[in-house]
């Protein structure tokens, strides 16, 4: 996953990628403040689901996304919580899939580490 500044540096674009159980799995998002409804929104497209829009519960280092989409023709309510350490150096994320209403399930759990490039070698 890579996060940078959107536009203006006023909202966060990731660019994600996953080679794992469930597929190979490309996607993008972006994230920015809406004044009026005082809520980050978000939307996220991926090459399996498509587009979604939704909105991020922030408090402090932690937020939750809840949004619900259908992938091949089941309804899929997943829930991602994730939380960036004190030096905000580290994101760890879990994600839970529900399909048609059943029990969630771990579908990931990821740890992102920052990286910085273009730092003097010298």
């Amino acid at each position: 996953m890579t996060i940078t500044k959107g536009p203006g540096g006023f909202s966060i674009v990731q660019d994600f990628w996953s080679r794992g159980t469930s597929g190979n799995v490309v996607g993008q998002s972006y994230a920015w403040w809406d004044p009026h409804a005082k809520s980050y929104k978000s939307v996220w497209c991926d090459n399996m689901q498509g587009c979604t829009e939704f909105t991020t519960v922030v408090e402090k280092n932690t937020w939750t996304v809840e949004l619900d989409s259908e992938a091949d023709g089941e309804n899929v309510h997943t829930v991602i919580h994730a939380a960036m350490s004190a030096d905000h150096n580290t994101i760890h994320e879990e994600v839970t899939n529900s399909y048609n209403h059943g029990t969630a399930e771990t579908a990931t759990v990821s740890d992102y580490k920052r990286v910085v490039t273009g730092a003097n070698e010298n």
